[in-house]
């Protein structure tokens, strides 16, 4: 049961999507960009910051990027993006200054481009500031990119312009990337962080400039089921469905109720029935079990999607009659897919990254064509 003392309800009429919108089943918000595939497994970009044509320029609607039409999947960082066809086979574009494309060079691409034959067949990839993952069909984890903060998990601060396996493990099972920061979740539901933690964002009890970079865990701290990392900060939903939240709190994202850091993990309200956890910027979306969206932490651009330009430093569901199938969150908008299939995005909008043909910020979800 939600408790209205734990989580602010906010009300509302949203605009409705035409009849004739399209159908979308996943998409990824990036930087100052948004990609997703469609039900008919073509893949869309929109924004600017190279994952659409040129690197300055800017595209306000969703735009086809391929001519292929089996995408499985869809990442988008800072400013690159990497997709999967349902073979497994690993396209990369955008910004390649880390080696973040993982082609064996630092070159940039305006479009996608497949890596070469020794690469893995990929099940999943994260994207993040200027670094990629990836879980192979293996369950082993690669890193590369920029490695500056050791969130590569390599061992070294040291870049790499190719996968590199983390380890030996055959375990892995997911991976998200920050700005800085990685986490990953072994297939038994044991966290793992590594990369900067000056905000306390790797959730080891710990603020410092320490190196960490090789995967590390805390014991105990029960199973995981999903894990989602933002700028600075990071959250996570437990095997029993409570939301735990971590690290930089200057805009409220971590839902605790106050703006004060935090290095371990806080339950941030008494309910135990989430289904989903996206974090970006420094702002944070989640799904409860019957579809409602809530969101928390920066607010300025509209990037909470409630109406208005406040910051919040608890959840806030917004009372809209819609059920939300998947939600995702950037570094400072965020976008969503109702369980009809439509694709709705709302906040930062400077570069057209809300994909609704104008560079207007929107404080409330706004159809996408």
């Amino acid at each position: 049961m939600i408790t209205m003392s734990a989580l602010t309800v906010i009300g509302g009429v949203l605009p409705q999507a035409s009849a004739a919108a399209q159908q979308w089943r996943q998409v990824s918000a990036g930087g100052w960009q948004t990609c997703a595939i469609r039900t008919d497994s073509t893949l869309w970009c929109w924004g600017t910051d190279g994952t659409v044509g040129d690197i300055d320029e800017q595209v306000w609607v969703p735009t086809q990027i391929s001519s292929r039409t089996d995408w499985d999947s869809v990442v988008v960082g800072s400013d690159h993006a990497c997709a999967l066809t349902v073979l497994g086979t690993r396209f990369c574009w955008g910004s390649n200054q880390g080696g973040q494309l993982g082609l064996g060079n630092t070159t940039y691409r305006p479009a996608p481009v497949q890596a070469g034959s020794s690469d893995p067949v990929w099940l999943s990839l994260g994207a993040g500031g200027s670094a990629t993952c990836g879980i192979s069909n293996l369950h082993q984890l690669w890193c590369w990119g920029n490695g500056g903060f050791g969130q590569l998990g390599l061992g070294d601060m040291s870049s790499r312009v190719r996968p590199v396996q983390v380890g030996t493990r055959s375990d892995w099972a997911s991976v998200d990337l920050g700005t800085v920061h990685t986490c990953a979740l072994a297939t038994d539901g044991t966290r793992y962080c590594w990369g900067a933690n000056t905000e306390g964002e790797l959730g080891l009890g710990t603020v410092d400039t320490d190196l960490h970079n090789v995967p590390e865990s805390v014991p105990g701290e029960g199973t995981w089921r999903s894990l989602s990392v933002g700028d600075r900060h990071s959250c996570g939903i437990l095997s029993n469905g409570r939301i735990y939240c971590w690290g930089q709190n200057s805009s409220g994202q971590l839902g605790s109720g106050n703006q004060t850091d935090n290095s371990t993990p806080t339950r941030i309200t008494s309910n135990s029935h989430w289904t989903a956890v996206q974090t970006g910027g420094a702002s944070t979306c989640g799904i409860y079990t019957d579809g409602t969206r809530y969101c928390w932490g920066d607010n300025r651009d509209g990037t909470l999607g409630l109406g208005d330009w406040n910051n919040r430093a608890k959840p806030i569901r917004l009372i809209d009659g819609w059920v939300w199938a998947q939600l995702t969150v950037g570094s400072g908008h965020a976008c969503g897919i109702r369980d009809n299939g439509v694709l709705y995005c709302w906040g930062a909008n400077f570069f057209g990254q809300v994909g609704n043909g104008n560079t207007t910020n929107r404080n409330r979800p706004t159809a996408v064509g």
